[in-house]
């Protein structure tokens, strides 16, 4: 993903006369400050337009793995806090709001900074706050009525509406580990089933960056 961020020619001279450079620096990545070393820079000046473009890439090197489990978030964050010698606990909400959204969307977030393995898990629901709610309230009629209130922005990654929860895992991970991790995953009751996402075939990818 490459994301363009305009600023008017005056504030980056200003910027750049009094040497302030670092603050657009984090600036721009105070909502990803876990990953801001794998970020690039490039300004581009457009004499024409008189405004510079700084471009901002992100890094998807992280371990997604998709669960599908029908369990509550406080519950499913409980088996896998027992199964893995985790401790994940619940933070504030993941907010996303789309181009086509006037009001944002919430999902259920729960972290884990294992410090002595310099690894960072977390845990988010796919389905928004407002939406499992609403899934709740038309149990009743069926999954057919429930369906029928799907839309992108009740979900986090739309693309892969099968699965619950994301489980991302971010640092230094072997292949064989990551495939354990994985594996006892499956083995806990309340999963159905989980498996390895490769995010950067995601369409909806940049929900991730956090």
């Amino acid at each position: 993903m490459l994301k363009q961020i305009v600023f008017k020619k005056s504030y980056i001279n200003d910027v750049l006369k009094e040497k302030r450079a670092e603050q657009i620096f984090f600036m721009v990545l105070r909502p990803n400050l876990f990953n801001f070393s794998l970020c690039t820079f490039a300004f581009s000046n457009n004499t024409a337009l008189a405004k510079h473009t700084l471009e901002v890439s992100y890094d998807y090197d992280f371990l997604l793995i998709g669960i599908s489990s029908h369990e509550k978030d406080y519950r499913i964050c409980w088996a896998l806090n027992k199964k893995l010698s985790l401790d994940l606990k619940k933070t504030d909400s993941l907010e996303i709001k789309g181009k086509k959204q006037t009001t944002p969307s919430y999902f259920s977030f729960f972290i884990f900074d294992k410090e002595e393995d310099f690894l960072e898990y977390s845990v988010i629901a796919n389905f928004s706050e407002n939406k499992s709610m609403d899934m709740k309230t038309h149990s009743l009629f069926g999954m057919e009525a429930a369906n029928e209130h799907h839309s992108e922005n009740e979900l986090l990654i739309p693309e892969q509406k099968q699965m619950n929860y994301f489980l991302v895992v971010r640092g230094e991970m072997e292949d064989d580990a990551a495939d354990d991790l994985v594996k006892q995953i499956k083995e806990i009751d309340v999963v159905q089933t989980a498996v390895r996402i490769d995010a950067t075939q995601l369409k909806s990818k940049q929900n991730l960056i956090f």
